[in-house]
This record gives structure tokens, C-alpha cells and sequence, in this order.
């Protein structure tokens, strides 16, 4: 298959999960992000990002569970705010306002950029890096904006993946390889 990367067209639909997002514009999931089936998200991430079927299927099946859509979906509804997507991201802005139903759909340079300084060694990101991260960014929230715990849960569990699947046998990932990302 042709999997070479082909940037998104100003049509195509994206969400703000940047590994789904890849999926597309590598031809693994349909290119123009929409009328997504279940079996193309599980069979994408079990050829790309070499995930077992299990752990595909439970991503997959818990996301449309948590977006309350069954039978296609385009990467754009991920955006649907504190469905999957979720305040507190260490990239992407909050809604404005706050309880508007769609999130930004743009990585936000100067939190990237804030990423990359929770590094130790300005290298690499690892687990404690990612805390540290995770930590800043849901401090700086005042009680009634704070991320819940279910979504708390589900950032974790985002840097986790994003560490075993790109980060190599150490689970670092290489700040150069974040920036292009």
C-alpha cells in the first residue's frame, strides 16, 4: 500500500489527536479523515503503529463510547470538547469559550514550545518529563476548569501511548522527532 505522506487538503478533516491525524496522512485511515469505520481505526493502528488488537479495539471502541457515535465517524469529531478531547492538553489551546462543544483543532506553539522545556536534558521527553508537563498544566487551572479525573485519566494515558509507540525500547521521545510530529 501507499502509505507516503500526503499533507491534509484545506477539505480533508483532522481532530486534535495528532497520532489519528498521521493515520490519515499516511493513507492508514481514509485520507480525507471522514466516514471512518471501527475496523479501519483498529486495522490502522494494529499496521502503523504495530498496537495489538486488543489494545486497537479498546481505544477505538472507548472512543466511540465516549463521542456517543456508532458506525462512521470523521477525526474532526474528536474535537467534540470533554467527550475524548479534554482541557489541560500540553499542545492544544482550550475552547473558547469554555464550554463551547468544539476544541481548537491547532497545535498552540507556545505550549509546545513549554513542552519541550519540561526536558531534563532538552533531548528527549520521558515519563517524568511528561509529569512534569502534565502537573503544570493542570495546576494552572482555577477548581471550576480543572481537567475531571476521567479525563485526567485519558491524558495520561495519551503521553503513555504516544512514549511506548514512539519513544523506542526506552520510552523517550526524541524532542526533534516531537517538534516534526
Amino acid at each position: 500500500d501507499d502509505h507516503r505522506y500526503i499533507p491534509r487538503s484545506k477539505t480533508d478533516s483532522r481532530g486534535p489527536c495528532p497520532a489519528m491525524n498521521t493515520l490519515a496522512n499516511h493513507g492508514y485511515l481514509p485520507r480525507n479523515g471522514r466516514n471512518v469505520t471501527w475496523r479501519q481505526f483498529i486495522k490502522a493502528q494494529q499496521d502503523a503503529f504495530n498496537t495489538s488488537w486488543f489494545l486497537a479495539a479498546f481505544l477505538t471502541f472507548t472512543g466511540y463510547y465516549l463521542l456517543k457515535q456508532w458506525g462512521v465517524i470523521s477525526l474532526d469529531n474528536i474535537r467534540r470538547h470533554n467527550r475524548i478531547e479534554h482541557v489541560a492538553s500540553v499542545v492544544h489551546g482550550d475552547p473558547d469559550p469554555i464550554d463551547a462543544e468544539y476544541a481548537p483543532n491547532t497545535m498552540d506553539p507556545v505550549l509546545l514550545q513549554e513542552l519541550i522545556n519540561d526536558s531534563a536534558d532538552g533531548e528527549y521527553l520521558d515519563y517524568h518529563d511528561i509529569a512534569r508537563a502534565r502537573f503544570r498544566r493542570e495546576s494552572s487551572y482555577i477548581d471550576s476548569e480543572k481537567i475531571d479525573p476521567l479525563h485526567a485519566e485519558i491524558a495520561r494515558g495519551e503521553m503513555g501511548l504516544i512514549l511506548g509507540i514512539f519513544g523506542g525500547k526506552e520510552e523517550r521521545m526524541p524532542i526533534a522527532r516531537l517538534k516534526k510530529w
